[in-house]
């Protein structure tokens, strides 16, 4: 850590903990003719795979957000160059999502979130799709949503040892097919209820876009809205019905794709749940995201 932060010219005597945030990210504080400034320090040594790709995915999003004019948080250091074990990052003040609450079970806060992500599909609206590692759209032509939602959705339950995984892996690559063609934006990828700042009661940030792409929209709404549909149908019903009053033109290709994004949503949180938690609950977060997927099918069909 002393080293990653001389880089910055900062000395080890001004450099304290204030505390672990989330999955080896801490808040640093360093001391200054100023004040005290604050940076968030995350240890990727014993991370998985991705998170070098991730941090860097969340820079190439942090590029197009800064022209917005959007709250970011930028990339300082990556330490060392050539293997990187740990990053440093400006802090956005404000009040972490997830600590004393999940935000997204409170309907009052998902509409918050929600017109903040309005904000930013809507300025990024796009007819392209991109391929590429790049968030700047680069394609004229019509992908298979498949190229994004499939490969991970597929990886995920593969590594699975549960009896129907290949028919579910099945029903995932036929329920891709009927996808509504229609808008993509620039989109979160990862939205959770510890990926959000709260720079005052009412005014919700988006950080961590490691996972972000330009896609459907439909993504991120099954994920701010998952929490509520799992344990608050109707706040569910009522959430979703005033974002689809929100994207007006969009609201039929949302409406739509809403059940596959969420059924890959339910797959997703059951396979961590088995691999990483211990989840007495998964198998059935599992079967709700086959069944919504079949569900989906039925009615586009």
């Amino acid at each position: 850590m002393v080293e990653a932060f001389s880089r910055l010219g900062i000395e080890k005597e001004k450099i304290r903990f204030r505390g672990l945030m989330r999955n080896r990210t801490y808040r640093v504080e360093v001391t200054t003719e100023n004040g005290i400034n604050s940076f968030v320090y995350k240890d990727i040594s014993a991370e998985h795979g991705r998170t070098v790709a991730d941090i860097l995915q969340d820079q190439n999003a942090s590029r197009l957000l800064e022209q917005l004019g959007y709250p970011i948080k930028k990339l300082l250091v990556l330490e060392p160059r050539s293997n990187p074990k740990c990053a440093i990052f400006n802090f956005i003040p404000g009040e972490r999502g997830g600590i004393n609450q999940n935000e997204l079970l409170i309907p009052e806060k998902v509409l918050m979130i929600a017109k903040d992500l309005y904000n930013i599909h809507q300025a990024t609206e796009t007819d392209f799709y991109n391929q590429s590692t790049e968030v700047t759209p680069v394609k004229d032509e019509d992908v298979s949503y498949q190229d994004f939602c499939i490969g991970y959705a597929i990886n995920d339950i593969g590594r699975l040892d549960i009896s129907n995984r290949e028919q579910i892996s099945e029903l995932i690559r036929e329920s891709a097919n009927h996808v509504m063609r229609g808008k993509f934006s620039l989109i979160h990828g990862d939205i959770n209820q510890f990926n959000i700042v709260w720079l005052d009661p009412e005014h919700p940030v988006l950080i961590d876009w490691g996972y972000s792409e330009f896609g459907d929209p439909s993504r991120d709404i099954a994920s701010l809205l998952l929490h509520l549909h799992k344990d608050r149908k109707g706040d569910f019903e009522t959430a979703l019905a005033s974002i689809l009053h929100l994207y007006g033109d969009h609201a039929e290709q949302i409406n739509k794709n809403l059940k596959f994004f969420l059924g890959l949503r339910y797959l997703t949180y059951g396979r961590v749940g088995l691999v990483r938690a211990g989840d007495p609950t998964a198998l059935k977060k599992i079967e709700e995201g086959y069944n919504l997927l079949n569900e989906f099918v039925e009615e586009t069909v």
